[in-house]
């Protein structure tokens, strides 16, 4: 709607072009949302038997990067879906939004970092 990227802009590309990028956002995808995940674990373990203000510091950086790359992918597939019109994106980027929604720091979270 910003004439940034005009509706239907990739489906001027061939079947193999669109193929293509269709595979890298699904790809990109499947590897950055268990990556943010398994950032923060390994980031949060190594400071587990830190003080508490190291650990409330890292686990509030920690959760700005997951946060931060979760996001990456909802834009990038709703831009792919934008772009080519390909169902498929919207549920890619609505599997980032469930993850992005459930990683949200709480008080809890918090507590159970501290625990562990």
């Amino acid at each position: 709607e910003t004439g940034v990227l005009p509706k239907g802009s990739l489906e001027c590309y061939d079947g193999t072009t669109r193929y293509i990028i269709d595979t890298i956002v699904i790809l990109l995808t499947i590897g950055l949302i268990p990556l943010a995940a398994k950032k923060f674990n390994k980031s949060i373990e190594k400071v587990k038997n830190c003080d508490d203000d190291t650990l409330l510091n890292t686990y509030r950086r920690e959760s700005e990067i997951q946060l931060a790359l979760l996001f990456v992918v909802m834009m990038i597939n709703i831009g792919a879906y934008y772009g080519s019109g390909n169902e498929s994106m919207i549920y890619c980027a609505l599997a980032g939004f469930i993850r992005y929604i459930f990683c949200c720091p709480t008080s809890k979270g918090i507590e159970r970092a501290k625990e562990q």
